[in-house]
Formats: C-alpha cells, structure tokens, sequence
C-alpha cells in the first residue's frame, strides 16, 4: 500500500466517524423553569415553571449528547429520537441522550391524558421535533401558572406500564382527578 493510498484510506475512515456533540440548553430559556422534587411519587425530580409561561411558547430546549444508533446506551429514560431530517455538520445522528444534561427539560415527568375514560387536563407541555438544531423543544400546550409542574406525554412508543403500575402513582393520579380508581385502572399517554 502506498502512503497515497493510506492517506486517502485514513480520510476515508475518519468522514464516518460521528464527532460527541454535546448540545446545551439555551441560558434564556432555562429562566423559565426551576428543577426539584417531583410532586409524583417515585419520579424523582421534575420540572416546574417560574413565571406564567403562555399557551405555544417554547419552555426549553432538550440538551444532551447526540448520537448514532450503534452508539445508544442500554436502558435509558432519557433517549429522544431525532427528526430523519437532523444532521450537524453532514452528519446524521438519530439520538439525542439527555441523561447528562443541565436542561431543565430532561426532567419533566409525565402525565397521562385519560385515566378510566376521564380526561386528565394534567399534560401542559408538547414535544416537537425540528430539523435544525436544537432538534427538541418542549412547548406550552396550554397557559401555565408559576409553581406548576410541567408534564407532558412521551409519546405511544414509550414503556409507561413499570412506573404506572406502582400503586402510589396510581393512587396520585386518581386523588388529583378525584375519581375512584379502588377497582379499575386504565390510562391513555
């Protein structure tokens, strides 16, 4: 092999490999919220809001490190699918792992929509996927109040069933809504 060819060989090699690029959370946004104890049982910390955040405005931006599918850790709850449309600099990535991040966001909680048929009127914050960065946002799905928490489904992929099934967050759920849930308990995410 020629050094000519060991060059072109090496470029070759290095234009796929997918640099660690750790995306952060705008410094702006982050003022709107304030991470601590979640007031659901067992969900450990949460997000609420410190000011009155309006109906479709931006809460905050999920920070974390992006990554390729061979890349992705085993058993994280904090892996959010990218857009086919996310590249950064001619790169695809799939992933964004937010375990390790500062943005508040990576630690809002869900809600379900339905709980025995009854609406909840719990989720106050929706997902969205851009094709640039900062590729996830979460947004005000209605008004939300200073001291809130801010909740929000996962999506219909998620596996909501371990933690839903522990009977203290059930029984969470149900006082909030106050409905009788002693017999049966189903939910929508």
């Amino acid at each position: 092999m020629t050094a000519a060819m060991a060059l072109g060989l090496g470029a070759a090699l290095l234009s796929c490999v997918h640099p660690r690029i750790e995306l952060g959370p705008d410094p702006d946004l982050e003022k709107k919220t304030v991470v601590r104890r979640s007031l659901i049982p067992g969900a450990g910390n949460g997000t609420f809001a410190l000011v009155k955040i309006q109906k479709g405005e931006v809460i905050g931006e999920y920070g974390g490190v992006l990554l390729v599918e061979k890349d992705v850790p085993k058993n994280t709850a904090y892996l959010v699918r990218l857009p086919a449309c996310a590249q950064v600099e001619g790169q695809r990535y799939h992933w964004l792992d937010g375990k390790g991040s500062r943005a508040h966001v990576t630690r809002v909680n869900f809600a379900p929509s339905r709980i025995n048929g009854y609406e909840t009127k719990l989720q106050n914050a929706q997902i969205a996927a851009v094709c640039r960065r900062p590729f996830i946002v979460f947004t005000a799905s209605r008004d939300i109040q200073p001291g809130e928490e801010i909740l929000t489904s996962y999506g219909t992929s998620y596996d909501y069933d371990p933690f839903m099934k522990l009977k203290n967050v059930q029984r969470y759920f149900c006082k909030r809504l106050d409905i009788d849930c002693s017999k049966k308990f189903t939910y929508v995410p």
